[in-house]
């Protein structure tokens, strides 16, 4: 089964978030599982910075209070995935992330056998250049577009990681020690690939602006669409979340009451020893008169 990992559309969510949620005040986000935190600690900065080289026409954000306002906004994009419906004190935001990319050198349409079926296919004669490395069993091709771009294509690994994983297979091979490889031709599959991407991982991760405000994912939709051929490549995808604030009952004050026999110790500066401490009964406590 096909694997996709675009982080950008999720990245532009939650700053959408950081910026919304909060009523001007900085939120934090808190993960609450291993996958969560493997992202928020080795992908989230990096893909802002990612972020901050697309254009205007690459990535685009949308929020609101009401989810047929980003049900709408999703499909006039194309889009099919449709949030459910959301509590009043929940918000909402999308993203779409739309790169399109045109090889250098334009190559032919023609056919592949796998498997015992014939599959279209695209061969370049141009404008790419082929490496090996050390951290990979097979040849690495290297597509050059008319823009700042570039594709890198090769035959997947036996065991090939999924999800974050995957990417960051992607980021070793890119960072590998490479010995350039001739090959005279290169020929790939036309692919067209639209699928929703499973993307519950980041359901309860929670984004914290101040201790009274405090909001957890409650909903998390992707959907990718990858097309390529003998011209170039095209990446779409959508991503939309809510943030759902929780409720702790804290319109009431949270009073912490020592009702009880009490322990009790006294410190001076940075010393770690005590000069004080004390366990206290009612027996010396005050009572009302």
């Amino acid at each position: 089964m096909s694997d996709t990992v675009a982080l950008a559309p999720i990245a532009q969510c939650m700053m959408s978030a950081e910026r919304i949620g909060g009523n001007g005040e900085s939120g934090t986000w808190e993960p609450s599982n291993d996958l969560q935190k493997q992202f928020i600690e080795n992908f989230y900065s990096e893909v802002i910075q990612l972020i901050e080289d697309l254009s205007e026409d690459e990535i685009k954000g949308f929020a609101s209070l009401d989810v047929d306002e980003l049900n709408t906004f999703l499909r006039d994009q194309g889009f099919d995935i449709e949030l459910d419906a959301i509590e009043p004190r929940s918000f909402g935001v999308a993203a779409i992330f739309k790169v399109i990319v045109k090889w250098k050198g334009q190559g032919i349409r023609v056919n592949i056998l796998a498997d015992g079926k014939r599959y279209e296919a695209a061969n370049l004669t141009k404008g790419y250049r082929c490496v090996t490395c050390n951290d990979h069993p097979h040849p690495i091709a290297a597509i050059y577009t008319k823009t700042k771009d570039t594709v890198y294509i090769t035959k997947a690994p036996k065991d090939v990681p999924k999800g974050l994983d995957l990417l960051q297979y992607a980021k070793q091979l890119q960072n590998a020690e490479q010995t350039p490889v001739y090959f005279d031709e290169l020929i790939f599959p036309v692919t067209d690939y639209d699928e929703q991407v499973d993307i519950s991982w980041l359901l309860k991760m929670q984004i914290t602006f101040s201790p009274m405000l405090i909001f957890v994912l409650g909903q998390a939709l992707q959907q990718t669409k990858f097309r390529m051929d003998e011209k170039g490549a095209e990446v779409e995808s959508a991503v939309t979340m809510v943030c759902d604030e929780i409720d702790d009952d804290r319109s009431e004050p949270q009073i912490l009451c020592i009702d009880e026999p009490y322990l009790l110790w006294m410190v001076r500066g940075e010393h770690s020893l005590p000069f004080f401490a004390g366990y206290i009964t009612e027996e010396h406590w005050i009572p009302l008169e």
